[in-house]
């Protein structure tokens, strides 16, 4: 046997484990959406979430005995996974009345949008009203 016989195999054994590697990292990327964190606005081409599960805020004590009324507006990030994030209040009326806006947006539900079929995160806009009765 010269040197040379034992070479060969030697590097028929790397370059395969080279080519099992790169198809391991190809298929695993494949076998995962891609992951994109990129939020959109409703339009061109971008769907609108749907609500699936949807939570009344209460009315506080507070609100009730300053007879407060009106609408608490609230921007979020509705994600690939339908849940609202980044919940961030544009109009107030205070009285706890925010919070609780926000804790009840927090635990609704969507249906996420969608950008060519698949699901995106959608920033979108939501006013709760609060009157007296």
């Amino acid at each position: 046997m010269t040197p040379g016989d034992y070479s060969y195999p030697m590097k028929k054994s790397a370059y395969s484990l080279v080519l099992v590697l790169i198809l391991m990292v190809g298929t695993s990327s494949l076998a995962r959406p891609r992951q994109d964190n990129s939020v959109y606005a409703v339009g061109n081409g971008v769907s609108e979430p749907v609500i699936v599960k949807h939570v009344q805020p209460t009315y506080t004590q507070e609100a009730r005995d300053a007879r407060v009324q009106g609408d608490v507006v609230l921007e979020a990030v509705v994600t690939t996974e339908g849940a609202g994030s980044e919940i961030k209040v544009v109009r107030s009326l205070g009285h706890g009345l925010d919070e609780s806006a926000t804790n009840a947006l927090s635990q609704w539900r969507f249906k996420p949008g969608s950008k060519d079929g698949q699901p995106v995160n959608v920033r979108i806009e939501v006013k709760m009203s609060f009157t007296s009765r």
